[in-house]
């Protein structure tokens, strides 16, 4: 589970630029946007109970494809042409 590394509340009244309040905000930002684009890299096809509903897994394996978790099961897009 993904949780803030600092909570966001209301500005100092000496954070004048609101610098230090946006950093925060900023950062809780950033985390998310990795979170949410960090995928598993695994070499064979999943298992049906591997993985959640949303999950994008990388294969890696002699055929490169991208597998997805749909809510009724796993889909795989590929196999990917080397560039």
């Amino acid at each position: 589970m993904l949780q803030q590394s600092q909570p966001v509340v209301p500005p100092q009244p000496s954070d004048n630029n609101l610098r230090d309040f946006s950093q925060v905000v900023q950062q809780s930002m950033k985390a998310l946007f990795q979170a949410g684009h960090v995928h598993k890299i695994v070499t064979s096809d999943p298992a049906s109970s591997s993985g959640s509903i949303g999950d994008i897994y990388l294969i890696d394996g002699p055929s490169k494809y991208i597998a997805v978790k749909f809510n009724s099961g796993w889909f795989k897009i590929g196999p990917l042409s080397a560039i």
